[in-house]
């Protein structure tokens, strides 16, 4: 008789790489909601997390977000004149690759903006009344 050769299969495994960067979408209003949409990675497949983080600038000291790790964001009022980003995290048995998306625009707060507005408003009328409606007669506000 003769023997059957038994054949191995070997693999090589390699660590994630993403492709490129995470983008976000949405609005930087507080109450808003930011989406993050991954980049491509290689090889899959992968464990993919997210982590937003905030900076005070835009560019440095970037801070991570405590327990923002979906894929979404919503916008809170301690976000305010912050700048938003979120991480995505490759992971495998191999190794871990990150890809951080741009900035967004500072964040602002429409409450804040609107009870500015109204303040101003009513300083000019001394002791009279002003209305919300007095603020779309004079256009300080602009809803796209």
């Amino acid at each position: 008789m003769r023997a059957q050769g038994i054949g191995v299969i070997t693999r090589t495994l390699f660590e994630p790489e993403i492709d490129g960067i995470p983008t976000i979408a949405g609005i930087s209003e507080v109450g808003n909601i930011f989406t993050a949409t991954p980049a491509p990675v290689t090889p899959i497949p992968t464990v993919r997390t997210w982590q937003w983080q905030y900076s005070l600038d835009g560019l440095t000291g970037w801070s991570d977000i405590i327990g923002a790790t979906n894929d979404t964001y919503l916008l809170v009022i301690g976000d305010t004149d912050k700048y938003i980003r979120a991480q995505q995290i490759e992971t495998n048995i191999v190794g871990v690759d990150t890809a951080d998306s741009l900035a967004s625009n500072q964040i602002s707060n429409f409450s804040q903006v609107l009870v500015a507005a109204l303040k101003a408003r009513m300083d000019s009328f001394e002791n009279e009344t002003c209305t919300l409606a007095d603020l779309n007669a004079l256009e300080i506000l602009q809803i796209d």
